[in-house]
């Protein structure tokens, strides 16, 4: 009776698992090609919150995401005023008297704006001036953005201390809200400001950054921008009003936004140079 016993319940098993077979084979299926579809979006979020040291090499940084580092390109490393370490660059020739400083994007790193900071200094003769935003690129640590106008500030403190004697501040999308939140405590007073598609307010969990006052406004303001973002512009024309300043303006009848208005749009790419170089 054992063996009859053992042998039933063997066939039992054996049973079991036939009837389990091809729910566990689509169980692997869907998890082979939930795999397939869930990992490029993985080591897209992997590359963009992915940070080096900031002292790293460009190439370290820009090459794993398929950028090449412009020969007028170098290394530079800022020190906020809270001490922490921001990666930069420095684009153009350390004998230029106007630096550009940019502020970009909120999911953009200093990689992805190389190409259009050289011809911007090869073009006007500035140099460029850039870092990555806390969290981001080649500024490791916890993203702040209550603490980026100071960050703006502390790269002009590098431009001038390194030979600039002008400053022209060029932002793109949420570097705006950043760049006006700062301009009263730029020092020296920015020749020109020239804002990419501009955004004026940005926040988060540590607060919001507000541009939508800007106050000590130079004489040279421009902006170029989807058309969407228009009401935005109006915003700065009548801060610009009060301070007696005109903004020039280039709308562009699109939905690019920020780095892809320059990318897509040669007339955008012309209008900041042409801009930047009233101050060069």
């Amino acid at each position: 009776m054992g063996v009859v016993s053992m042998g039933v319940v063997s066939m039992g098993v054996v049973s079991m698992i036939r009837r389990a077979l091809p729910v566990l084979t689509v169980l692997v299926v869907i998890g082979v090609v939930g795999g397939l579809v869930l990992w490029p979006r993985y080591s897209a979020y992997r590359e963009r919150h992915r940070t080096v040291a900031p002292d790293s090499s460009l190439a370290a940084q820009c090459r794993p995401a398929g950028i090449e580092v412009p020969q007028s390109a170098r290394r530079i490393v800022l020190d906020a005023a809270d001490g922490t370490k921001l990666g930069g660059a420095v684009v153009g020739s350390a004998q230029a008297r106007t630096a550009v400083v940019l502020r970009q994007g909120a999911g953009q790193r200093i990689c992805q704006w190389l190409d259009f900071a050289d011809r911007l200094s090869r073009e006007t003769g500035v140099r460029v001036v850039l870092f990555d935003r806390r969290g981001r690129g080649s500024s490791p640590g916890e993203q702040n953005l209550s603490l980026e106008p100071g960050d703006a500030q502390t790269a002009v403190g590098w431009a001038t201390e390194h030979g600039a004697s002008r400053i022209v501040l060029l932002a793109s999308s949420m570097g705006n809200s950043v760049m006006y939140a700062a301009l009263p405590e730029v020092d020296p007073k920015p020749c020109g400001i020239v804002s990419i598609s501009p955004v004026l307010t940005s926040g988060d969990v540590h607060g919001t950054v507000d541009g939508t006052h800007p106050q000590g406004l130079p004489d040279r303001l421009a902006a170029v921008y989807e058309e969407p973002l228009a009401g935005n512009v109006d915003t700065i024309a009548q801060a610009a009003e009060a301070e007696g300043v005109e903004v020039v303006r280039h709308p562009i009848e699109t939905s690019d936004h920020s780095l892809q208005l320059l990318v897509n749009h040669e007339d955008a790419q012309q209008f900041v140079i042409d801009q930047v170089r009233g101050c060069a």
